[in-house]
């Protein structure tokens, strides 16, 4: 039996997610409210679906792509750095995948972790909560993240892209700070 893509369903963008002028994004996406999707990025839901959780950013030249049987679930506040390819894979809430890191097929990355900077996260690794994993292939080095750093930047991208929505092009320290205090009640911290 032969796979086709499908380009016939339409991508679900919230109307409050920035999205740059040069991102692609096709077939069966979903990108859930304060999300926001920066230059270069590339989201293909061609051959299963790709969910995007509220108040995530996806950096600069990411990509996104599925195989069929393995969608892409991305949580709630949760960074993608710049270069990150995610390909059939789930991200939990509040995590950060670091820049230039790959994660694959089947691997599952729990809530409030770090995939630090380059790192490969081979496909069918679990990765528990709270864990900071590192390097390649990824092995766990810590259990014990504080959730604190990876929400507070969460939300400092949910911040400037807001402003960036509505064509800001100084975003001064101060604004920032009072976006960020207005969304806590929103998005409160996760548990430590």
């Amino acid at each position: 039996m032969s796979r086709t893509a499908r380009r016939d369903i339409m991508a679900e963008i919230h109307p409050s997610v920035f999205v740059a002028p040069n991102v692609f994004v096709s077939g069966d996406v979903t990108v859930d409210e304060d999300s926001s999707l920066w230059p270069g990025a590339s989201l293909r839901g061609d051959l299963a679906p790709i969910r995007i959780g509220k108040g995530s950013s996806i950096q600069d030249n990411c990509s996104i792509h599925v195989n069929p049987g393995f969608t892409v679930e991305v949580g709630d506040l949760v960074t993608v750095g710049h270069g990150a390819v995610l390909h059939g894979c789930k991200v939990g809430n509040h995590s950060v995948v670091g820049m230039n890191s790959t994660v694959l097929d089947g691997a599952e990355i729990g809530d409030c972790c770090l995939v630090a900077a380059g790192s490969v996260v081979k496909g069918g690794t679990r990765v528990p909560d709270y864990s900071l994993v590192a390097g390649n292939p990824a092995e766990i080095k810590s259990v014990r993240l504080k959730p604190f750093m990876n929400w507070v930047g969460a939300l400092m991208y949910v911040a400037i892209s807001s402003l960036y929505k509505e064509g800001a092009t100084e975003f001064p320290p101060d604004e920032l700070n009072r976006i960020v205090d207005s969304l806590k009640d929103k998005y409160p911290m996760p548990p430590e």
